[in-house]
């Protein structure tokens, strides 16, 4: 048994580390909805959300961050980026019922918060396999001058996440923001 962990260990000791660590972090926030029967609480949904927009009222929302921090080195005249940690964090913004409820209408609000969930979950899919993608576009990236290496990098990934926000923009249009889920038909959320 202590051979294998020793092995283990060496194994984990020597492989070549990756090129970039992708470090996800996830919360989720809250806001109270008050009611106790059905008509109430979609009443209340529409009026009390906190995500307004463009004439709508959303009942969740999904705030993704992409921040980047990265070393150059130079060797043989030529600037490589060496090491990269990319940081995506993702924060659902959820209703919360303020009340019990009866039976019914706790059985409707779970149907209702389940779907509601799985729609938000795409969209932080959507936001990881971006991050991702970052992370594969910027390998072995390299130039002759270091301040024209680090505009390659802020430019490839400005351009990964006007992607993201360009499929997030279809997802939300496709779905109707997830009043019409059915009609999406890509990968499901690996949950968060």
């Amino acid at each position: 048994m202590k051979r294998i962990l020793v092995t283990l260990l060496t194994i984990l000791l020597t492989a070549t580390s990756a090129f970039a660590d992708v470090v996800i972090t996830v919360s989720k926030e809250y806001y109270e909805v008050d009611g106790t029967d059905i008509h109430t609480i979609v009443s209340n949904l529409k009026e009390k959300s906190p995500l307004k927009g463009t004439g709508r009222t959303y009942t969740a929302e999904t705030r993704t961050k992409i921040e980047y921090k990265y070393r150059i080195e130079r060797k043989d005249n030529i600037c490589r980026v060496q090491r990269m940690t990319i940081y995506l964090h993702l924060t659902y913004f959820y209703p919360k019922l303020k009340h019990s409820v009866d039976y019914k209408t706790r059985n409707w609000w779970k149907t209702m918060f389940g779907k509601l969930e799985n729609h938000e979950l795409i969209h932080g899919d959507i936001s990881t396999r971006n991050v991702h993608e970052i992370d594969e576009a910027l390998r072995g990236l390299k130039a002759r001058d270091c301040n024209e290496l680090k505009a390659k990098v802020k430019a490839i990934s400005q351009q990964h996440v006007d992607r993201m926000r360009r499929q997030q923009v279809a997802y939300d249009k496709l779905t109707d923001h997830g009043l019409r889920q059915e009609l999406y038909t890509g990968p499901q959320p690996r949950y968060q």
